[in-house]
């Protein structure tokens, strides 16, 4: 789930966030420990200061870097994908997140929504308030793009689209993709910062 703030996020979002931080370290450190991979690295220290949420994507690349697989798409076939059970599941419920990014007035975007799940579910996810829907990022080819952002126009959700930044050495630079114009003035006055 994306969240946005017109301005600061408040305090009390950021410290729910930051025990988020505290359980995403937790399943990095179960899924690490049931790899049973020696080297591995753990997480990062702004990570364990509350700071930044790991992702099976971090875990991946610590098993790439430490030389257990060749690339990222190796090491979640053999270790973090969900296919392959090592890692826990995230354990904050979908519907949970939404109503607390909203509770704290943020505006919310499903974050790599699969086009068969986002078609599925999306009527069910706007009734619990979601708003928007990413519908642009790096990897994802023309026709899902075309075919998500058909599904946010149905249902009035925004589109709102990024890097898929994570600060991890295979993504593409921070602010290093483009989304179109017309989405990103939608999105900008459903947030409450344009005209």
């Amino acid at each position: 789930l994306l969240v946005y703030f017109p301005g600061e996020m408040p305090a009390e979002f950021h410290d729910f966030l930051r025990g988020r931080c505290a359980a995403r370290v937790a399943r990095y450190r179960a899924g690490l420990a049931a790899t049973g991979l020696p080297g591995v690295a753990g997480p990062p220290r702004t990570a364990l200061e509350g700071e930044q949420a790991v992702t099976r994507t971090h875990l991946s690349q610590a098993i790439v870097d430490a030389g257990h697989a060749r690339d990222l798409p190796d090491a979640f076939a053999r270790y973090t994908g969900d296919r392959v059970g090592l890692v826990p599941p995230v354990d904050l419920p979908f519907l949970e997140a939404i109503d607390r990014a909203r509770a704290a007035g943020g505006l919310t975007s499903w974050a790599h929504p699969p086009p068969e799940a986002a078609a599925a579910l999306v009527g069910t996810f706007q009734a619990a308030g979601l708003q928007g829907l990413e519908t642009a990022r790096p990897g994802l080819g023309p026709v899902a793009r075309n075919a998500l952002l058909r599904l946010a126009h149905r249902h009035g959700l925004v589109a709102t689209g990024g890097s898929d930044f994570h600060g991890l050495p295979h993504n593409r630079p921070l602010g290093g993709w483009s989304f179109p114009a017309r989405e990103a003035r939608a999105f900008a006055r459903a947030l409450g910062i344009a005209a």
